[in-house]
């Protein structure tokens, strides 16, 4: 492991954006679950839990203002996730390899064109 950080050393910034997008990404992630059991738990049973969650003492006691508040904090972890989707959903639209070899040799012929023309010009065995 201490092999691995020498590498990283010059890469400090980069790799510790990279950890803390890991963490709001993870947690982004489990926020919804977790949202729907506290919604489920306090508003929507018949008796309350004994012991409110931190999230559910937080919150309006009244029904419709917490399913409310409920719903913003899920929309607002739903825009967090797609946030962090959005730097690798550009990169992948930029930097595709095969877009780069296209440009490289540009007279070469499409993949299903080239596997076509490969079994057209050489003979199977038969049976």
């Amino acid at each position: 492991m201490r092999r691995l950080l020498t590498y990283l050393r010059p890469y400090k910034l980069q790799t510790t954006l990279s950890a803390l997008s890991i963490i709001f990404k993870a947690g982004s992630d489990v926020m919804g679950p977790y949202l729907v059991q506290s919604r489920v738990d306090t508003y929507m049973s018949d008796t309350p839990p004994a012991k409110l969650s931190w999230l559910a003492r937080h919150l309006s006691p009244a029904p419709m203002t917490g399913i409310t508040q409920i719903g913003l904090l899920y929309l607002g972890a739903l825009l967090v996730n797609l946030s962090s989707r959005i730097p690798s959903n550009i990169h992948d639209a930029v930097d595709r390899p095969e877009d780069h070899v296209r440009h490289a040799q540009p007279d070469l012929p499409p993949p299903a064109a080239h596997v076509a023309a490969f079994f057209d010009a050489t003979p199977s065995a038969s049976w």
